[in-house]
């Protein structure tokens, strides 16, 4: 009976965590307060007829028109700001068109509000960032009705952050509105459901974190998602405010995330509970900002941790590591009284056995079923995988021998959890509250109940409450983190079921009766795991709601007189489109700059498109540095503008239209060209980009330039109508490339 107790308990504990993590109910159109049916209704006048909207495309144009005749309508005088900016990461520029609103207060102090209104080319963008645009609008409407306030409030609707965060970046460099800036507040969508969670703040947090803790309900605050951000390649505009060093917060969802950058992030999809909840964190942290003395703000890194939507917990970085000093003199005490350290040191051996089996099995067994069948990050059918995670992890830590001594099983367990809460607090503190948190309450419970009689009874108490207290941590993070990274990183939830099964030894300890319950149950999670295992293979992958990612390219040499169809996804491409389209395996790089195809290709006739036009302008060798002036035009008025060089060709720098590219060479090693630099621009301007290159070198050059269309050949119908039954284009999407080459002659 303890079994089954213990793991309903927990079981019951993981579903209310996720429960918690569902968005707040919409409210209605006469609601008071941020109402996502007013918020819903901008979101579908500014979107329109919701075509995807890119930088320096028509549609885009339309967006930015409608958001400023909405502001306009509010009473909120707003510009546009336009200019030729460049990403700081990327050698990558746009010509942009931000939307800039100021509702002055009694102070200059300006706290920000940021969403970008820019979308991907075959994306609506109802999520990415649609939602937050409408989030900004609503709560700028409501707010103007309610000053005049302490603090100016700037609005920065921005554009081109969907390549590379560029409109951010030419509001923080060229718009004096960002001079006056003390703390920002931007919002984002990368999916079309789920909690808006705290993605991360700036380092000195502490005002903006006790600030939040103060105001916001429908809390969904961990500092651990701050400390992942900070290892991944993502990027958000708040990565300039952070650049720039402004204090704030990213707001962000990443529910049902296969639909994000694709034609499913529409209006439709989009859960209007998350909707309401941008509002909800949106609305009282501007109200607090704006009524706030900016000037005087406590300072310091705190970090954090969300209880269940209820309860927000602070405290500074440098506590971590004191506060998990704490526990462990707490769990030193109980093993005094208990144990002794060498029974804990051998019980630890068994716990650090059971944790490599347990995590040795989850590895095995995913690698046998991706032989079987490809997961995609984000299948149609999840519950089988995740059932299949948590039946496999019980079934190992209740088939574990635990020993014949509770109490050692337990405070080794507990030394496990000390480990890490003080790796993390020293190497990642950001996610040391997933740890320290868990590590204060096993302290406090195994201290206050070392002085009570050593019964049966006591030890599956102390078990289930041991149970209970690690599973928010070790069930709870298990479907978050799989919502948005995917099962393509399947591997990073098993530490966490790891420390999970670990902890289940302590109900196999001891000669009692307990250990037939926990055989029983084993033997039922072993059955129900073999189950799914043999029905995931069964299972249809893609469905119409969680499509796979598909993108076709159109690719055209003209240098070389050759064009082909190529297909790229991260999974292997269906057999019927690959006989729709012809589609073939091709060793031969079909383009100068791929090192191998990145898939399947067909060859193809060359259109009578015209091709991009690259017209150098001068060319002077000078103190040992050539300077080449070189204007690139599409003359079929496609946006985007590209230009490569190989890496040894001695390039030392880059201007576009008068600004400084960062140059990055590709990782494209095994290409004909081999590393190289890509310099892009997008564009609507008929003049193209005027591109300046440095040389320290005289030495000839050949240029590789090209211009690309998100509209294919009317030739790939075909294939684009049998790609679009189960499959979508994501993020930068199908691409209809026109390149050629010019060869750059010797400097004299």
């Amino acid at each position: 009976m303890l079994v089954a107790i213990a793991l309903l308990l927990c079981a019951l504990l993981g579903f209310a965590y996720d429960y918690n993590s569902l968005p707040p109910t919409a409210r209605g159109m006469d609601s008071e307060g941020f109402s996502s049916a007013r918020a819903e209704a901008l979101l579908r006048e500014f979107l329109g007829d919701e075509a995807p909207h890119p930088v320096a495309s028509p549609a885009n144009t339309l967006v930015k028109q409608r958001i400023l005749a909405q502001l306009e309508r509010f009473g909120i005088t707003a510009e546009v700001q336009q200019a030729f900016a460049c990403s700081y990461n990327w050698a990558v520029c746009a010509q942009i068109e931000n939307i800039i609103a100021r509702i002055p207060g009694d102070s200059s102090d300006a706290v920000l509000l940021m969403a970008h209104y820019d979308s991907v080319p075959h994306a609506p963008g109802a999520g990415d960032d649609g939602a937050g645009v409408a989030a900004v609008l609503e709560v700028a409407r409501q707010l103007s009705l309610e000053g005049p306030h302490r603090n100016t409030l700037v609005l920065a609707i921005t554009d081109a952050e969907e390549v590379g965060l560029i409109g951010a970046e030419a509001f923080f460099d060229q718009h004096p509105a960002a001079e006056n800036v003390v703390v920002a507040l931007n919002m984002e969508g990368s999916g079309s459901a789920g909690p808006v969670q705290l993605l991360r703040t700036g380092r000195d947090n502490r005002f903006v974190i006790q600030t939040y803790q103060g105001v916001v309900s429908d809390s969904m605050a961990n500092s651990v998602v701050n400390e992942i951000f900070r290892h991944m390649p993502n990027d958000t505009d708040f990565s300039v405010v952070q650049r720039a060093g402004i204090q704030g917060i990213d707001l962000s969802f990443a529910g049902e995330r296969n639909h994000y950058h694709t034609r499913l992030d529409s209006v439709d999809n989009l859960d209007k509970n998350t909707l309401q909840h941008h509002g909800n964190l949106l609305l009282p942290l501007a109200r607090a900002f704006l009524q706030a003395d900016l000037r005087d703000t406590p300072t310091g890194d705190v970090v954090y941790l969300d209880i269940y939507g209820v309860l927000l917990l602070q405290w500074s970085e440098q506590w971590s590591l004191w506060l998990t000093v704490l526990a462990a003199i707490m769990l030193v005490f109980a093993i005094r009284r208990r144990s002794s350290a060498a029974a804990v040191a051998k019980s630890g051996a068994r716990v650090l056995l059971s944790c490599a089996l347990i995590g040795g099995s989850l590895a095995l067994v995913f690698w046998l079923l991706e032989l079987m069948v490809e997961i995609p990050p984000w299948p149609a059918t999840q519950w089988p995988l995740l059932a299949l995670l948590f039946c496999l992890t019980i079934t190992i830590g209740l088939r574990m021998p635990g020993g014949r001594h509770f109490w050692p099983v337990l405070f080794a367990n507990i030394s496990l959890w000390i480990l890490l809460a003080v790796l993390t607090s020293i190497y990642a503190p950001g996610a040391s509250p997933l740890f320290v948190a868990p590590v204060l309450q096993l302290g406090l419970l195994v201290l206050l109940t070392s002085g009570m009689g050593d019964t049966q009874r006591l030890r599956g108490i102390v078990a289930v409450l041991a149970l209970l207290v690690i599973t928010p941590t070790a069930v709870g993070i298990v479907p978050l983190l799989l919502e948005t990274q995917g099962y393509q990183l399947v591997f990073v939830v098993f530490p966490f079921l790891v420390l999970f099964g670990a902890m289940l030894l302590c109900l196999t300890t001891g000669r009692d009766v307990s250990r037939p319950r926990t055989g029983t149950v084993s033997r039922f999670t072993a059955l129900a795991a073999l189950a799914v295992f043999v029905l995931i293979p069964l299972q249809d992958m893609y469905s119409s709601w969680r499509p796979q990612h598909v993108v076709l390219y159109y690719l055209e040499d003209r240098s070389q007189g050759a064009a082909n169809w190529l297909a790229n996804s991260q999974q292997e491409i269906s057999g019927q489109l690959r006989i729709v389209g012809n589609l073939e395996d091709e060793e031969k790089p079909v383009m100068p700059y791929y090192g191998k195809n990145p898939g399947p290709v067909a060859p193809a006739a060359i259109t009578d498109t015209p091709a991009p036009r690259l017209t150098v302008i001068s060319d002077n060798w000078q103190d040992g540095e050539r300077t080449v002036k070189l204007q690139l035009r599409s003359l079929r008025k496609a946006r985007q503008l590209s230009l490569r060089l190989g890496s040894a060709s001695g390039l030392t720098a880059v201007m576009a239209n008068g600004l400084p590219m960062r140059l990055k060479p590709s990782k494209s090693s095994d290409s004909s060209l081999g590393e190289h630099f890509v310099m892009s621009a997008f564009t609507a301007s008929p003049d193209g980009v005027l591109f300046e290159l440095q040389f320290d070198n005289a030495a000839a050059q050949t240029l590789y330039f090209s211009d690309v269309s998100t509209q294919l050949p009317e030739s790939g119908i075909v294939l684009i109508k049998e790609r679009n039954l189960m499959a979508a284009p994501v993020h930068r999407g199908d691409q209809w490339v026109i390149g050629a080459e010019l060869p750059l002659a010797a400097a004299e």
